[in-house]
């Protein structure tokens, strides 16, 4: 009951952590497990026998660099000093870590973390003719890895757990030093969830510069209203395709004048006459002039007075 009662704690208070967007994550992992105490160091030791492990984790995220992460694992502890100075038991370990990311997830395809927190373990005697078994606490259990991003929901796990117990007598000693062991494990992580896009655009909210607005991926989720390739956040004229030259604002007659600033907005014309043409180059413009192909006089409304009669 006591171990029950443990294992549900740790998955409550990892089952609560918030996460912004789709980051619960369950991984398969498997490993070795070694000790160091006061039969030795076999940390990263070859003379040793293999004692393996297999085990679960469930995690979420709670920002853009940290993640609460829950592991169990099932497996073989053991250290052979000489012949009568040894031990085999069975371990069961269950722990919950707060664990830092130096990159954002899809920042990068590589991404180291370091990790740091609690755990219990549960020790049974498989060699010795007592069957032993008893429980210890990792205070504190901590370590590092790196996770490699296979596809956005796939990722691979290396990673080193160091446990410092709060016990001292797995080999039959106590008085020197408390007992220490490390797993080595490679894993498989599954990410799933729902990504939050709060506009329906198919972009994650995460990813998206304008969450709150639809747009296209072209634009990074920003909108486009007229199409004119200028997003409306940049775009003067947001509901008339115009020209990037103009801040997404129409010349329609090619003149360099902005419809908006042309009194003749489909004619070519003169930025001294608010855009509209002059034809005959006598001052007028044509709409105002009586013979706008020749030159003319004000006083004849653009008309010339060849004889000057």
């Amino acid at each position: 009951m006591k171990n029950l009662i443990l294992i549900t704690m740790l998955f409550v208070f990892s089952a609560n952590a918030q996460s912004p967007e789709r980051k619960w994550a369950v991984g398969i992992q498997g490993g070795s497990e070694q000790y160091s105490g006061d039969l030795g160091n076999g940390f990263y030791s070859f003379d040793q026998a293999f004692y393996g492990f297999l085990g679960v984790s469930i995690a979420r995220s709670i920002s853009k660099h940290f993640d609460v992460e829950i592991n169990a694992t099932l497996g073989e502890i053991g250290h052979i000093e000489n012949g009568t100075n040894k031990f085999r038991f069975s371990l069961a370990q269950f722990n919950v870590n707060a664990k830092y990311n130096f990159f954002r997830y899809d920042s990068v395809s590589f991404r180291p973390f370091v990790f740091l927190g609690m755990g219990y373990m549960n020790f049974t005697d498989k060699v010795g003719e007592s069957d032993r078994n008893f429980e210890n606490m990792q205070l504190p259990s901590f370590g590092a890895g790196v996770t490699y991003k296979v596809t956005p929901t796939i990722s691979l796990v290396l990673k080193e757990t160091f446990m410092y117990t709060d016990y001292d007598g797995i080999e039959y000693e106590t008085g020197k030093e408390n007992d220490f062991f490390v797993q080595h494990s490679l894993g498989v992580v599954f990410n799933f969830g729902k990504a939050k896009d709060t506009d329906g655009d198919g972009i994650s909210d995460r990813n998206d510069k304008c969450p709150n607005t639809a747009g296209p991926e072209a634009f990074q989720g920003c909108p486009d209203t007229d199409g004119d390739g200028i997003t409306d956040a940049e775009d003067k004229c947001p509901k008339v395709a115009g020209l990037k030259a103009f801040q997404g604002c129409p010349d329609t007659d090619g003149d360099g004048i902005t419809d908006a600033e042309d009194s003749c907005p489909e004619v070519a014309g003169l930025e001294a006459f608010q855009g509209c043409p002059d034809t005959d180059g006598d001052g007028i413009t044509d709409a105002e002039d009586s013979c706008p192909k020749v030159a003319g006089l004000e006083m004849f409304k653009g008309c010339p007075d060849t004889d000057e009669d």
